[in-house]
């Protein structure tokens, strides 16, 4: 895990 994004973006909404 060395990009680990976690933005409020449709794509990672509700994978954090």
């Amino acid at each position: 895990m060395a990009t680990q994004i976690i933005d409020d973006t449709p794509k990672t909404k509700g994978k954090k």
